[in-house]
């Protein structure tokens, strides 16, 4: 079986990966020399007059790729109804179909042979064990292993364990290294009235994806905010700096907002879907920024606060007598949520709060 279009997971081929790969340069360096190669008993000249940096970024640069390779080959005859599974029709059966396997051997051989007589700890100060060539390339193994599957679970959409994968223990050596502050993902809590959302920044959106929401929530699209910084006064209905947390599904949550009103639609063919929500919360826009906004036929301005992260067109419709502008800041703005307001979706799942018009610069 061959998807006529490809589906949400799954790359097209190697290109796409080695693509992201290029990303990773900088990262392959910290990860061999850190930042402060040299700053030991021996110089960077005498490091560098061996071949040891050269042999050993080469071979993990290679480890990188042919993990990536590997990857990209099984995803492709995986996704072609060629694998053990058979036709693969989401992706944790992916996933499940292609391991990403690390392994230590080529590298501890180049240490072994180029580095040994120099100190270890010098050289790879992110990793170097003293006279130690095993547990030093089993670390480089490690973290090029993580960067490597960090890079496929984000492009590819498939929700790798990557703490496990590094090394095959869960012991906190692959966290997400670069989370996207801005990313939100949300739990809404439907067994109650009023609705409760409880918000998770512990995620990457491959984890999310594959989530199976616990009994009684459901997962909202993964959030792309538009500040530039939030701050929540409190979780509702508690005193200014309280918050309610709680875990759900192993990762930590806490309870941002009401939903009080279920939504209702504003127009007629295109609509607008509105709901109205209790929260607390700051939100700062920074000089520079650009700020859009959403008119109602009323005069009313909404803000744009987030947009569907995995939208597939930028272009929204409005219902007859709405209009959206943008204005440009030459200062800081605040823009604070307080008690109830609106929340607008749009065609393409933006999302517009307010109404905020008496907070707008003239």
């Amino acid at each position: 079986m061959l998807y006529a279009t490809f589906p949400p997971f799954g790359t097209t081929g190697l290109s796409e990966l080695l693509s992201a790969a290029d990303s990773l340069s900088v990262r392959l360096s910290d990860i061999a020399f850190g930042a402060e190669v040299g700053s030991g008993t021996t110089s960077v000249d005498d490091i560098l007059a061996t071949r040891c940096p050269a042999k050993a970024w080469k071979t993990l640069a290679k480890h990188q790729h042919r993990l990536f390779k590997q990857h990209a080959k099984c995803a492709k005859k995986a996704l072609k109804g060629r694998s053990a599974a058979g036709p693969i029709s989401n992706p944790v059966q992916l996933r499940d179909s292609c391991p990403i396997a690390s392994e230590t051997a080529r590298i501890e051989a180049v240490l072994a042979k180029h580095c040994s007589s120099l100190p270890l700890e010098d050289v790879f100060p992110a990793c170097g064990d003293p006279g130690n060539t095993q547990t030093t390339s089993a670390c480089l193994a490690t973290k090029t292993t993580c960067a490597v599957c960090e890079t496929i679970a984000e492009v590819e959409q498939l929700a790798y364990d990557c703490d496990l994968v590094d090394n095959a223990v869960d012991d906190g050596s692959c966290r997400e290294q670069y989370p996207m502050a801005d990313k939100a993902y949300e739990l809404v809590h439907t067994a109650v009235f009023p609705l409760t959302v409880w918000l998770s920044y512990e995620f990457t959106n491959a984890e999310f994806l594959c989530l199976e929401a616990p009994e009684g929530y459901f997962k909202n699209q993964v959030r792309e905010g538009t500040p530039d910084e939030a701050e929540f006064f409190s979780s509702p209905g508690r005193p200014t700096g309280e918050f309610t947390d709680e875990e759900l599904v192993g990762k930590d949550f806490f309870h941002a907002v009401n939903i009080v009103q279920l939504p209702q639609t504003i127009g007629e063919g295109v609509v607008l879907n509105d709901i109205v929500v209790h929260k607390n919360v700051r939100l700062r826009y920074n000089s520079g920024r650009t700020l859009h906004l959403l008119t109602s036929p009323e005069g009313e301005e909404y803000f744009r606060i987030s947009r569907d992260f995995n939208r597939e067109t930028e272009t929204a419709e409005f219902p007859a007598g709405w209009s959206t502008h943008t204005i440009e800041l030459t200062e800081d703005l605040d823009l604070y949520l307080l008690d109830d307001h609106h929340v607008l979706r749009d065609s393409i799942e933006d999302g517009w709060q307010g109404p905020v018009t008496d907070q707008l610069p003239d």
